[in-house]
């Protein structure tokens, strides 16, 4: 089964065991850029997994750029002993690992806080600040800090070093005329332009030992002089008849459109292929691609097609590190699946700590620090309240620990508010695959599932279990509340009917009118999916928020971008920021922009929908007191959040039982 996937390949001096590999992303938190445990526990557990190569993410070659404080840095000897724990610890398995080599130019920050380095000065989308165009003094003095870190990985004992010339960083900005404003011997024409990256790849090669790989990582763009196809291709080629590199990682996107970096679940696996053009017919190189690959299977596929030579999945390994061993072993079905919603991972990386995470596996890359689910000594009855996410999770985990659980569903089934957002919110779907696969887990490990069952105290009083978990969610506040006025009485709510998102996700379009009011509160993705299903039934929307942006919340995950280019482009959308519902009519509702002294104005609502911060329900946690010693409340029932806060209460909850 799926025999090219699993099928070996040479890759200069080494061979990867198989078709699948790891792509580079951020998993590092050691003071000063070193590697460390919870570094060396991710990458391991991704080798007991079975994945055939892991590159580390982008290792700072160079003071003058770094990705955040605590991000892999190789710019000094200093870097040698940690890459050298790393090589001991990976020895012992089939998986090959290699280094990303980056440097960021105007999108990295440097070490000193003085401004970044570019090929002109132009300022970058990361950093904000001008950059300082680069003489041919600080360029040598580049090309020697990617030679020497190169030196420094070969040293440590590891597989090879990854170039990274592409997502708009250093040697991108080289190649691109839209950043690339030079007249010396370094800008103008392409092979001007390719100077800088060739001389790179030049000083690496001579400088470290055969056999040693060293790749390079680039792609085409989409957009005028930021490097398109063509262009690539030629560069492409001159790296190609110098021999300098013993792989090609394609990627496409850089941080003026980050989401076609890694886009999230509206758009297809394999998305970056059609951007790649037949790359792979015109080198002889081996092809690296990317692109939300989620299974083994659609490795294969890409494989098979001549597509690609090896077929990255970073998010899918956060999600489940041991994708290729499960495949191997015919349990699919266990593979826990990744969904595609950037909440954690990218999300991760653009808020504190800086670090990429996963919603739905609260291991990801904490591997050296969060355990693995272990036998208990007592095995206990637990009793869960709530099977949506967070309660399906505590009792996965409750079960894995051999202690006998009932999980009770108020509804007909499992998978709460997620489920039902999969099943009815557009551009969601792929949400439902977490509760589908937790809900099959709980029927293997045994877990005895009751639906259509409500349970009160009393219930729980006669079960006496030795432990409660109280699942039971939130249910939405349609009281008006506006966080930013909290003073503020929304004037004729009384006389209108309100809906919350479920509601509208449930009603026919009949009752909808032909307009609709949706006041966006929170700025997450819940008002985007009424906003969107809205208009997809023919309603014009005004979209109403406090906030300065569009569902500011989902910028860090890449999703609030495309959404609003999917609503702008309808002709049936208007979004209003740093606004104020102040009052309702039958028809219509007015609001004002507190900041300004405009007046008031008024848009059409035939339907008014409030998305704004759920009551959780607590009404068991509060009538069961303390008759029952170990209760807990997790997820929304503690306090209404999002769905990677569920996931991980209920697994640390588990956890504790």
């Amino acid at each position: 089964m799926f025999e090219q996937a699993f099928s070996p390949i040479r890759i200069g001096g080494i061979t990867v065991p198989n078709r699948i590999f790891r792509p580079a992303h951020t998993a590092n938190n050691t003071p000063g850029g070193r590697v460390g445990e919870r570094f060396i526990a991710a990458h391991e557990e991704a080798a007991r997994g079975g994945v055939g190569l892991s590159i580390t993410g982008g290792a700072a070659i160079h003071w003058s750029s770094m990705l955040h404080p605590n991000g892999l840095a190789v710019w000094d000897d200093a870097s040698v002993p940690g890459l050298q724990q790393f090589a001991e610890r990976m020895a012992p398995y089939p998986m090959k690992a290699i280094v990303q080599l980056w440097h960021g130019g105007h999108n990295g920050f440097t070490a000193n806080g003085s401004p970044p380095w570019s090929a002109s000065t132009t300022p970058g989308v990361m950093v904000g600040v001008q950059a300082i165009a680069m003489s041919t003094a600080q360029i040598n003095e580049i090309v020697a800090a990617y030679r020497d870190a190169a030196v420094r990985v070969a040293h440590a004992g590891l597989d090879g070093c990854e170039v990274h010339a592409g997502h708009g960083y250093l040697l991108r900005q080289f190649l691109a005329t839209a950043i690339n404003h030079r007249e010396d011997d370094y800008g103008g024409t392409l092979a001007n332009r390719a100077r800088f990256l060739l001389e790179v790849l030049r000083a690496i090669r001579a400088a470290v030992p055969k056999g040693f790989v060293v790749g390079v990582r680039m792609g085409p763009e989409t957009r005028p002089g930021l490097v398109e196809l063509d262009e690539m291709m030629q560069v492409v080629a001159m790296i190609e008849a110098d021999g300098l590199v013993d792989y090609l990682n394609l990627t496409v996107g850089e941080y003026s459109a980050p989401e076609m970096m890694a886009a999230p679940m509206h758009e297809p696996s394999g998305y970056q292929l059609p951007y790649n053009g037949d790359v792979k017919s015109q080198v002889t190189l081996p092809v690296l691609v990317t692109g939300r690959f989620r299974t083994v299977e659609e490795v294969d596929q890409a494989v098979r097609l001549g597509q690609a030579d090896l077929v990255g999945m970073v998010r899918a390994h956060l999600a489940d590190p041991h994708i290729v061993r499960k495949t191997r072993e015919n349990r699919v079905d266990e593979i826990r699946p990744c969904i595609a919603c950037n909440q954690r991972c990218i999300g991760g990386l653009f808020l504190p700590p800086g670090e990429p995470f996963c919603a739905v596996n609260p291991r990801a890359n904490l591997e050296s620090t969060v355990p693995e689910p272990t036998q208990a000594d007592t095995p206990r009855t637990v009793m869960v309240i709530g099977g949506g996410v967070a309660g399906m999770e505590a009792a996965r985990v409750a079960a894995l620990r051999g202690h006998r659980v009932t999980l009770f569903e108020a509804r007909p089934q499992l998978g709460g508010t997620v489920r039902f957002a999969a099943r009815h919110a557009p551009k969601m779907a792929s949400f439902g695959d977490i509760t589908f696969w937790q809900e099959a887990e709980l029927r293997r490990l045994g877990v005895e599932v009751q639906t259509g069952q409500y349970v009160d105290a009393d219930d729980v009083r006669r079960a006496a279990p030795d432990a409660v978990v109280i699942a039971t969610g939130a249910r939405a506040r349609l009281d008006g509340g506006q966080r930013h006025r909290p003073g503020l009485h929304i004037e004729g709510l009384a006389q209108r009917t309100v809906l919350s998102s479920e509601d509208v996700l449930s009603l026919p379009r009949e009752q909808l009118g032909d307009s609709a009011v949706v006041l966006d509160d929170v700025g997450h993705y819940e008002g985007i999916a009424v906003a969107e299903y809205l208009i997809q039934r023919g309603l014009h929307v005004s979209y109403v928020t406090r906030h300065a942006a569009f569902a500011p919340l989902m910028d860090a995950c890449f999703r609030a971008g495309p959404a609003y280019a999917r609503l702008h482009r309808t002709g049936r959308f208007t979004a209003y920021t740093r606004a104020t519902l102040a009052r309702v009519e039958a028809r219509s509702a007015t609001l004002f922009d507190p900041a300004q002294d405009a007046a008031p104005q008024t848009v059409p609502a035939d339907t008014l929908v409030l998305v704004g911060f759920n009551q959780p329900n607590s009404e068991l946690r509060d009538a069961l007191g303390d008759d029952v010693a170990a209760v807990h409340s997790i997820g929304d029932a503690l306090s209404p959040r999002f769905i990677e806060a569920a996931i991980a209460e209920g697994y640390h909850t588990g956890l504790a039982l």
